[in-house]
């Protein structure tokens, strides 16, 4: 059962199950992130903010910051969803066949 804050979209939705089972190194690769770029993706997605990401990265928060505007500029995406929308689609997606 959802519970008030989750119905009014004050709260993030949980993707846990769904980022733990991603081939971050495959994701990272296929949409050309450096691996602090793709860390700082994968914290984002589970709704933390720059302040967290960055205490938990051990960085600044303008450091923080300026990961994620790269990634924006990189994949061509303006906001969050938009981001979520992009690094999910690169991870649904099949892997390259190998020749």
């Amino acid at each position: 059962m959802r519970n008030q804050a989750d119905v009014n979209g004050s709260k993030p939705p949980t993707w846990g199950p769904l980022l733990d089972g991603i081939d971050w190194c495959r994701v990272g690769a296929q949409l050309g992130l450096s691996e602090r770029e793709l860390q700082v993706v994968q914290h984002v997605l589970e709704g933390k903010k720059m302040a967290g990401i960055a205490q938990e990265m051990n960085l600044a928060v303008g450091t923080v910051k300026t990961y994620s505007s790269r990634v924006r500029a990189k994949l061509g995406v303006s906001d969050q969803r938009e981001l979520t929308l992009t690094v999910l689609d690169a991870a649904l997606r099949p892997a390259p066949e190998k020749h």
